[in-house]
Formats: C-alpha cells, sequence, structure tokens
C-alpha cells in the first residue's frame, strides 16, 4: 500500500475569506510554516486544499486523509468559517480522530476575522461545534487588512510560530501510535487518560458536579486545564467562567528604571497573600449585567453581549455584587471586586515584566491605543496570561475594593486600602482600549470618585469567603 504523506497540522479556512482578503488566508499559512521551518521545526508541514489535493484525486478522499495524518488541525475562524458546511464538517471529523486517538487539546484555533457577529452566527450555525472551540485556546490574527509581509504582521507570525512551535513540543499532544480501523467514539466520550493533580479542598460552594474524590479522599475540581481549576456559573443566557487563584507571593509595584513608570507605582515591596481566590477570567459582560436585570449604558454595544459592560461607576458594581449573589446563590462565598494587591496578583501570574506577555506589548496581545480599534472588543478576544485570565491589559479599565493606599518598602500581607468609606476614592486598574502602553502596564495604578463613569471603564468579580475582614480572604 502507497505510504501517505504525514501532516503536522491541517489548515481549514473558508474559501470567501481568502478571495475576499486577495489571497491572504493562505499566505499566511506560507508564512506561518515557513516561520516554523526558520525556527528549526524542519519537517513540519501544514495541510491544505489548493497545494496538497492533486488533479484528479477524489478530494473528499484527500481530505480525509489529510484529516488523519495531521496532528494538529488549525480552523481559521471567521463568519464565512462557520457559515461553510464543508468547514464544520472538517471540525467534526478531526474532533473525532482527536478522541479516537486518547488525546485532547490537538485544535488550535485562529481567530481571523473578528467581528461582533462571529460567536451569534457560531452558535446559529452549529452551537455544539462553536461552544467545543469557543472553549479552546486561540490565537487571534489582527492583521486581516494588512499584508502578512509588513513588519507589524511578521511580529505576529513570528509570535504564532513561536506558540505552535512551544505547542508542538508538549509531550501530551504527540500523536497516539495508528489503530487500525478505529470504532466511531460518540462526541462526548472522554479521553482515554485523564491526569489530574490533588488539590486543596475546595469552598463548599462549589457545585457538587464539578468536584470528584482523589486520592486520600481529597476533593479535586473535575474541570481542570493547563491553566488549573475552573468552572462556570449561568445567568439566563450569560455564561461566565471562574478561575483558582492560589495563595502566593509576588513583587508588587515596578522598579525605578521601568519604562514609562509613575512614581506612584513604587516602592516595590513582597505581597504576601495568604488564602486563594477565585476570579471571573474576563472582565463582566453586558450579557451578565443585563441578566442581572439592570440597564445596559454601555457605549459600545452588540448583539451578542460580548463586550464589557462599561459607563458603569464603582457604587453601581455593588448594586451588581448583591443581585449576582442573590440569584446565583454561593453558599458560604460572596462576589467582591477584587483588592488592588489581588489585581496585580492575577495579573502578573508569575512574571516580573510590564507586560504579563514579557517586556513588550502589541496589538496582537491587547486591545489598546495602538491597536487602531477605537473602541472596546469582545472579551477573550486575545490570548489569556499564564493563569487563563483575559484582558487584564487594556480593554477595559477595572474597579478594585479598596481605596488608595501608600506602598511602604516592607513586606505586607494581604494588604488593602480602605473599605469602609463610601466616598473615598477606588483604584483602578488594567488601561483600556483608549489608552497607551503606560496605562496597560500590570503596576500602573489610578483611581477616580466611585461615582465616576466612563466608556473606557468595566470590571471583574471575585468570589471571596462570607463575612472575611479582608476582601482577600477565601
Amino acid at each position: 500500500m502507497e505510504n501517505k504523506k504525514r501532516f503536522g497540522a491541517f489548515w481549514s479556512y473558508a474559501h470567501a475569506d481568502d478571495a475576499h482578503d486577495d489571497g491572504r488566508v493562505l499566505q499566511l499559512r506560507d508564512l506561518l510554516e515557513a516561520e516554523l521551518h526558520s525556527q528549526g521545526v524542519d519537517d513540519f508541514a501544514i495541510w491544505h486544499d489548493r497545494s496538497d489535493i492533486g488533479w484528479g484525486d477524489a478530494w473528499k478522499e484527500s481530505i480525509e486523509d489529510g484529516l488523519e495524518s495531521a496532528v494538529f488541525f488549525i480552523p481559521v475562524l471567521s463568519p464565512h468559517w462557520f457559515r461553510s458546511e464543508a468547514c464544520r464538517d472538517e471540525a467534526w471529523r478531526f474532533i473525532r480522530h482527536e478522541q479516537a486517538r486518547g488525546k485532547g487539546q490537538l485544535i488550535l484555533p485562529l481567530l481571523y476575522r473578528v467581528t461582533d457577529r462571529l460567536w451569534p452566527v457560531a452558535e446559529k450555525a452549529d452551537a455544539k461545534l462553536a461552544a467545543i472551540l469557543r472553549a479552546r485556546q486561540f490565537e487571534r490574527w489582527p492583521h486581516r487588512h494588512i499584508n502578512p509581509k509588513t513588519p507589524t504582521a511578521r511580529e505576529t507570525i513570528e509570535a504564532l510560530a513561536t506558540a505552535f512551535a512551544n505547542r508542538i513540543d508538549t509531550p501530551e499532544a504527540l500523536p497516539a501510535p495508528p489503530v487500525a480501523d478505529p470504532a466511531p467514539l460518540p462526541l462526548s466520550a472522554p479521553p482515554a487518560r485523564v491526569i489530574r493533580p490533588i488539590l486543596p479542598p475546595l469552598p463548599s460552594s462549589v457545585p457538587r458536579a464539578l468536584v470528584e474524590r482523589g486520592a486520600g479522599g481529597q476533593e479535586a475540581a473535575r474541570n481542570q486545564d493547563r491553566y488549573g481549576p475552573w468552572w462556570d456559573i449561568t445567568l439566563g443566557d450569560a455564561t461566565q467562567r471562574l478561575r483558582w487563584i492560589p495563595a502566593g507571593s509576588f513583587t508588587m509595584g515596578s522598579p525605578p528604571d521601568e519604562d514609562r513608570r509613575l512614581s506612584r507605582e513604587g516602592p516595590q515591596h513582597r505581597v504576601i497573600l495568604t488564602k486563594g481566590f477565585w476570579l471571573f477570567d474576563t472582565p463582566v459582560t453586558q450579557g451578565l449585567w443585563m441578566a442581572c436585570g439592570l440597564e445596559n449604558r454601555s457605549e459600545f454595544q452588540d448583539e451578542g453581549a460580548r463586550r464589557p459592560v462599561e459607563n458603569v461607576s464603582w457604587s453601581e458594581t455593588q448594586g451588581f455584587l448583591t443581585v449576582l449573589a442573590q440569584r446565583i446563590g454561593f453558599g458560604d462565598l460572596q462576589p467582591a471586586l477584587p483588592t488592588e494587591a489581588q489585581w496585580e496578583y492575577a495579573c502578573r501570574a508569575g512574571t516580573m515584566t510590564p507586560y504579563s506577555f514579557g517586556p513588550e506589548l502589541s496589538p496582537a496581545l491587547a486591545n489598546y491605543r495602538e491597536s487602531g480599534i477605537k473602541e472596546t472588543s469582545m472579551v477573550g478576544a486575545y490570548r489569556p496570561n499564564n493563569w487563563g485570565l483575559y484582558d487584564m491589559h487594556g480593554n477595559v479599565w477595572e474597579w478594585c475594593a479598596d481605596e488608595q493606599r501608600d506602598y511602604q518598602d516592607a513586606p505586607a500581607t494581604d494588604p488593602c486600602g480602605a473599605l469602609d468609606s463610601k466616598e473615598g476614592s477606588r483604584v483602578i486598574r488594567g488601561g483600556s482600549w483608549s489608552d497607551g502602553t503606560r496605562n496597560v502596564r500590570a503596576a500602573c495604578r489610578f483611581w477616580h470618585e466611585p461615582g465616576l463613569r466612563s466608556d473606557d471603564l468595566g470590571f471583574r468579580c471575585a468570589l471571596v469567603q462570607a463575612g472575611a475582614e479582608d476582601a482577600g480572604a477565601v
């Protein structure tokens, strides 16, 4: 029997996107493959129909061969992609191959045409597939109207190739040995081998359906990925993911030589957070805000309500937290804004650079002034930090629970500014779509009176122990 050519990845794209953008979808594929080769991944090929289906070949069988041979599947997502029955079929076929191999994390979505219509179109075309792809870690191509050979686009291609190369090196992503004629598996079938680390006991309010007993009788989160434990809450049509932020320590503030540093960011000092906490993985969306029965005054709205809610004051966030607690019922936990220390700890996610992604920021990583978007973007449209948190840099400023505190050159345990005053200015963090690189740094801090509203100001929630004096205690 003739040996089939083996491919590293299958490039699934909508022909309408490639035609509309003068062949740039396939040009992006070619440049990504070339960049992988330049980074030493010489034997890696990315399958696509224009070059890998020969004249006279049966195209359905050729596509099936390409899917079977590929280790990874790269869907180039857009509204056109989700509307394409052929693209959706390719995805489902690869999902079945992925399950038959007993492997996970082999689908690497690339958001190519990011519009407010993307996920509404996806859910209308195939809600189950949309949910599967949306749950996978993705990269974003922000230069649809830019020639991929420009310096800005080249920087993004290099970053994509590096992320891809790192993923190739991950042992669990290696293909399983070939299985002769594997029987089709139900799409709900779990991977053949799942390793779940033993975790500390979780709060009693975590739904029992999301926990299981580990060795020694400890409870461990059933929902766990490379970022750690997570669970979802749903209210109406809005679903919000929470991430577990473990207790730990970090250096808060910026060093004196950090570029564009503000004096209020120092002195740097060691901070110890003695308790872990749950944190929304995105800013609060307009959908969740409206699901709580609150009026949406956001300047930038879309049909899917997946943009962050903005034009909300600190005082109004407190009303939202009260309603959310009443409607969801968190047991021994209560929703709260994170303290400033919790926020920076979560943003840095173990890093010490100006941004959680490194010393520099690019439009491929966040929505800020230099991105040129000039409005909010859908939450989660960019890659998350090391702890699975999205939009910690840019998109919208985020209210914190406490008032400004003056940093001291001494270690601090669970530091927190004043919480009792209803009039004192509250800290905001993260920068926004309208801010430059200085304001979206991890250490940058400002504060505003609690009644302020702005179209670049939102918030995200933590879940903390009910009745705790320290907003950071869990």
